[in-house]
């Protein structure tokens, strides 16, 4: 008697196991038609209402406007009317102050991205008020001028008499399957038109009006460093704001006092003309000394033609130096290019030993 009630035990066992799955079939089965009824996007869980994202983007024109929130204390708000922009001023961390610099980021980034936010936040560390800037929002090319030749009525139909369209159009005596078919490649067909692109459509170019707009910042900040009586001024120019730093210079170099002002160009991005004429832009003989940094790790022939130029110009102040220069997030905490830069700005501006 023992030994049979031990299998139907497990028996019973296994079928109770069994009706588990059925009765959560079952349950779920209940709960069914109820989704069943509601409507079209609405939410089946009673007062539980979906998660809220709120994106906030900031235009070319308003990127520097969160600046003033994360530097309250350094934020700078420049220029006047549209040309508003917002500048980074950092005060140096010693008792003696031995000049200012004037850092211009590349074109698209933040006053306090890559190595342009190095040099402003380090350079402080030995001495050097630092004022960071952007440049203007690059211009935008006007979209090219499109003409619209439409074809006339029956342009395109030679040889057309006009049954074709009414037998395509109407096939009540033929089979209504492959009228269907003819009728949908019909009104699939584009229509025909010719579409001219003007030739004078050229890609954006800093034209007047930018430079214009882009040199008016770099005086407003120069002024601030005058207004606040640093001495030796050096102006540091990062990729292509190298470029913008040289046409300041080109047209104001004359304001600076001799001795008191010099050039910093950091991976410098030139354009015509002085890509292609440097001694020609800046004269043989050039006494304004000019610190070109290049990244050793990349085989730079605009480099080695800047080198070349300045040679046989006659420079008489002009040092070339190969170093790295990281890229992406890790330049903005590299020290390499901020310890190039102090050296050179103790041996090659005089230090007045201000405020």
């Amino acid at each position: 008697m023992f030994r049979r009630s031990v299998p139907i035990a497990l028996i019973g066992i296994c079928l109770g196991a069994a009706a588990l799955p059925a009765i959560g079939q079952q349950e779920d089965a209940g709960q069914a038609p109820e989704g069943e009824g509601n409507a079209a996007g609405e939410d089946t869980q009673q007062g539980v209402e979906p998660p809220s994202i709120t994106m906030v983007h900031y235009g070319p024109g308003d990127a520097g406007g969160s600046l003033a929130s994360l530097y309250p204390d350094q934020a700078l708000e420049l220029g006047q009317g549209e040309n508003v922009f917002t500048g980074l001023l950092k005060r140096e961390t010693v008792s003696e102050r031995h000049g200012g610099v004037l850092v211009v980021a590349p074109s698209g980034q933040s006053p306090d991205q890559g190595v342009a936010g190095a040099v402003r936040t380090q350079l402080t560390d030995a001495g050097w008020l630092t004022l960071s800037i952007a440049q203007p929002a690059e211009p935008v090319a006007d979209l090219p001028e499109r003409v619209l030749e439409p074809v006339q009525p029956g342009a395109g139909d030679e040889g057309n008499d006009g049954e074709e369209t009414a037998q395509n159009g109407n096939d009540a005596e033929g089979d209504s399957g492959s009228g269907e078919d003819q009728g949908g490649d019909e009104a699939s067909k584009p229509p025909d038109m010719t579409i001219r692109v003007a030739q004078d459509s050229a890609a954006p170019t800093r034209d007047d009006e930018w430079q214009q707009r882009a040199t008016d910042r770099l005086a407003a900040a120069v002024n601030v460093l005058r207004n606040e009586n640093v001495g030796p001024i050096a102006l540091v120019g990062v990729g292509d704001g190298a470029d913008l730093v040289l046409r300041y210079v080109s047209a104001n170099g004359a304001t600076f006092p001799p001795g008191q002002f010099g050039m910093v160009w950091v991976d410098a991005r030139l354009r015509p003309p002085f890509s292609d004429g440097l001694v020609a832009e800046l004269g043989e003989g050039y006494s304004v000394p000019v610190l070109d940094l290049y990244d050793r790790d990349l085989q730079s022939e605009r480099a080695e033609k800047r080198s070349a130029a300045a040679r046989r110009g006659g420079f008489s102040a002009y040092t070339q130096s190969a170093i790295p220069i990281p890229r992406g997030g890790q330049a903005r905490e590299q020290r390499r290019v901020s310890a190039r830069i102090r050296g050179w700005l103790s041996d090659d501006l005089e230090s007045t030993g201000g405020q």
